[in-house]
């Protein structure tokens, strides 16, 4: 057996929001980021809506609500110019490790499963991040559907690759330990999630010890 499935963006950007949402630091990130966006249009409305005002009543002319739509522009974009970087980057520290990943890539073998994919952190164009766990070491497969995300547990390992054509290894990015009770989570965005989930369950220690019991 080798099936491949791939990631689909659309279905990331998806579940990642909605992931996101449940994530305590992110939503206390998003209101400082919400109140930024508030006062950027608070500010713009009132330099443009007292002169309208003034306007209406006779008191200005038509000139001062321009010079006043300019005033308030100007004084808007501060606000807004620090809340647009807060944002994407409150969304990425809080999404890692799935917002830390491109181009997904899962293989699943009869002994085995590879999940690769490209750390956006990476500076090389051809880098590629290959996390391996043989059958005998599958010791457990969790899956929350509500938010599709999948952690193995078992004894796995991480290569890192600088450049995978040549399979240049980055050895310090290489690492990390993985452990019997060691979890590696999967975002499943891909084409066919719930076979996906299926065939990982099936594969692991935990569930053939429950299929041999009953």
């Amino acid at each position: 057996m080798e099936k491949h499935f791939f990631i689909i963006e659309k279905k990331k950007k998806k579940y990642i929001k909605k992931w996101l949402c449940s994530v305590p630091e992110y939503q206390s990130k998003q209101r400082i980021v919400k109140l930024l966006y508030a006062a950027s249009v608070m500010l713009f409305v009132l330099h443009v809506g007292a002169p309208t005002i003034s306007f209406l009543l006779g008191r200005c002319n038509a000139a001062t609500i321009g010079a006043g739509a300019g005033v308030g522009a100007a004084m808007a974009v501060m606000p807004f110019a620090f809340a647009k970087p807060i944002s994407v980057k409150v969304k990425k520290s809080c999404g890692l490790p799935f917002t830390g990943r491109m181009q997904e890539h899962l293989v699943i073998y009869e002994d085995g499963i590879e999940f690769f994919f490209h750390n956006v952190d990476s500076r090389y164009l051809e880098s590629v991040d290959v996390y391996r766990i043989p059958i005998e070491n599958l010791n457990a497969v969790n899956y929350d559907s509500t938010y599709h995300i999948l952690t193995i547990i078992g004894q796995g390992e991480l290569i890192s690759y600088d450049d995978y054509p040549s399979r240049r290894i980055n050895y310090q990015n290489s690492q990390r330990r993985f452990y019997g009770n060691s979890s590696y989570s999967i975002l499943m965005a891909f084409d066919e999630e719930q076979i996906v989930a299926d065939l990982l369950r099936g594969m692991a220690r935990t569930s053939k010890e429950e299929s041999n019991d009953n």
